[in-house]
């Protein structure tokens, strides 16, 4: 758990119409940024929250001052009156776009994407005698993502003859690409550490630099676009469609509208049936029609419903509605299942959990903490392994064996992680009843657990049962007022149903159970997400 941080003052730029804060040396008029927010919001899609002014304030300020001026409203009129539209919108795009990004950012999906998904597409393709697969990092800022999709599927293709890898990679900042295009990062970039397997694709540069290594480089090409710019086309490769988008953190920032005609040009890029990975609180923009959930350990992917009968993945291979069976399920040699407990709240870290926490590894991985092989005396690390060899029945009868003893596991850190693994696996085999039979019977027997009824709030609200999710959310803050993935579901809950004052107070009270992080963390349980950015999707919502 992170330190306890005192909250720090923060320098509030003034405007003339009202104060916001502390006086500092720079101005910017209410009229100038009010014309720079509308401007944002027409053509680059980007939407300002009253709460968020007092940032583009100062980066405006910082702007002015960077080029010799001190008078940040002159800034703007000469942004208004001397530039072209293009170089206005590259420029504003600058000052406004700040990237928090950094290399291997949300390991559970990047796990579930390189050990599970990858291996499919990468098996499918060679049957079909096609050695090729090119990916799409949209919004990749300064390089960190795009680079570690090509660490990525690069080592997966190793030992491979004649395969070609190519990941684009797109922004809207000209300086973020400029920096991407060199590949030299501070070590503030790899503050997760690099898997050991994927270490040599990064080399010391002097000065506590780091650099990639050209053979990855030349794996990823860069190029500007703004995905907000209807006149753009979704990049191809070679004339065809790319095979998955990484466009994560990137949908919460548009307008309602400019997000919809976004993800109109995200499915446009994609071949059929291939993937689109976004944060989990960015799943709900994407239209059931055209997208598919499908869930994997750890993450959520959508998949682009192919106009063609579409191919079976590992995760479809576990649903009996979907599948004839398993054996063709290719699971990773080695693999083993960890299940982050808690609920979330700053004692636990605060994120954004999806429909689980469950973390798939292979090998030695940063941010994952080491575990032995499962010990015959534990039942519990039986039901993990049960499920890692695809023995779903043989898992439910271990766990029913272990409700069946008096103590239960007396709501350990184990009893927890196989229960939770238990109930992800059964959601996936369509089995979603039985999955939230066995929560509410581990939940009766462990009262004081808010595990467990937060468990049965993402059930409830996979299945529909709204009013069950707000009730189960309810019992986890009752038991842990702090938990800030249930204060964020109760407030979306409340938000879809037209209840938007009820909504602004599970909102504000999430603001202030992240009071005294400091932003450049990056809380587990939280999809990625640093404690800023929650804050930002907390806000557009007030």
């Amino acid at each position: 758990m992170p330190k306890r941080h005192e909250r720090k003052e923060k320098t509030v730029i003034t405007m003339d119409a009202g104060s916001l804060g502390k006086r500092s040396e720079g101005r910017v008029s209410e009229g100038a940024l009010q014309r720079v927010c509308e401007f944002a919001r027409e053509y680059l899609g980007f939407f300002y929250h009253r709460r968020r002014m007092g940032d583009v304030a100062r980066r405006l300020v910082q702007a002015a001052g960077e080029r010799g001026l001190e008078d940040a409203d002159r800034f703007v009129e000469t942004i208004f009156r001397d530039l072209s539209h293009e170089d206005r919108v590259l420029l504003v795009a600058s000052i406004l776009t700040v990237g928090e990004t950094y290399f291997f950012r949300d390991l559970r999906l990047l796990e579930a994407f390189s050990q599970r998904l990858l291996p499919e597409m990468i098996r499918r393709k060679e049957a079909a005698g096609e050695r090729r697969l090119c990916f799409w990092s949209a919004g990749c800022s300064s390089g960190e993502e795009a680079y570690t999709l090509a660490m990525i599927v690069s080592e997966a293709v190793q030992g491979r003859k004649d395969w070609n890898v190519l990941v684009l990679a797109s922004d809207v900042n000209p300086r973020a690409l400029d920096a991407a295009r060199a590949a030299v990062y501070r070590s503030w970039s790899f503050r997760k550490a690099v898997p050991a397997r994927y270490a040599k694709y990064v080399a010391p540069a002097g000065d506590g630099l780091w650099e990639v290594v050209p053979s990855v480089r030349t794996l990823v090409k860069f190029f500007r676009q703004n995905l907000a710019d209807p006149a753009l086309a979704p990049p191809e490769a070679e004339n065809r469609k790319v095979d998955g988008i990484f466009c994560r953190n990137v949908l919460m920032y548009f307008d309602p509208e400019k997000r919809s005609q976004v993800l109109d040009r995200l499915h446009g890029g994609l071949a059929e049936g291939a993937w689109l990975m976004v944060s989990a609180q960015e799943l709900h923009f994407a239209d059931p029609g055209r997208w598919e959930r499908v869930r994997f350990p750890g993450a959520i992917f959508l998949r682009k419903i192919p106009r063609i009968p579409k191919f079976r993945t590992p995760t479809d291979s576990s649903a009996p509605d979907r599948s004839e069976g398993r054996a063709d399920v290719q699971r990773p040699g080695g693999m083993s299942i960890r299940v982050s407990g808690g609920t979330g709240a700053r004692r636990d870290r605060p994120g954004m959990a999806a429909a689980s926490d469950l973390v798939c590894r292979s090998g030695k991985s940063p941010g994952l903490e080491e575990h032995g092989e499962p010990g015959a005396e534990s039942p519990e690390a039986g039901v993990l392994s049960a499920l890692e060899e695809g023995r779903l029945a043989e898992a439910v009868v271990l766990v029913n064996g272990i409700l069946s003893r008096k103590d239960a596991g007396a709501g350990s850190a184990a009893l927890r992680d196989a229960i939770t693994a238990l109930v992800q696996e059964l959601a996936n085999a369509g089995r979603r009843k039985e999955a939230l039979d066995l929560v509410n019977r581990i939940a009766a027997r462990h009262k004081l657990e808010p595990g467990y009824p937060y468990l049965k709030a993402v059930l409830c609200r996979d299945m529909g049962d709204t009013e069950g999710a707000v009730a189960a959310y309810r019992q986890v803050l009752y038991l842990d007022p702090q938990a800030v993935p249930a204060l964020l579901g109760l407030g979306t809950l409340h938000q879809a149903a037209g209840k938007k004052p009820l909504a602004a107070r599970y909102f504000e009270r999430a603001l202030e159970a992240l009071d005294g992080w400091e932003d450049g963390e990056a809380p587990e349980r939280a999809d990625g997400l640093s404690p800023a950015e929650i804050r930002r999707i907390a806000e557009r919502f007030l």
